[in-house]
């Protein structure tokens, strides 16, 4: 099953707006809490994202 399917809308200043559908993102989010447990897990495991920079990120995004 395709989940992520966007709409795109490109303005001339090369920024790129996606549009996703409410329901893709939640067959996603319940396919990775089934098959990794949550989304940390997923970006490790899955993504091959690296532990200090999956807690650099949380860093920036909580400030």
């Amino acid at each position: 099953m395709a989940y992520f399917q966007p709409h795109y809308h490109v303005k001339i200043s090369s920024v790129i707006y996606i549009e996703v559908r409410h329901e893709y993102l939640d067959d996603i989010y319940n396919d990775i809490t089934k098959n990794y447990g949550d989304i940390e897990d997923y970006l490790c495991q899955a993504c091959h994202v690296e532990q200090n920079r999956l807690q650099n990120l949380k860093d920036l995004l909580l400030k």
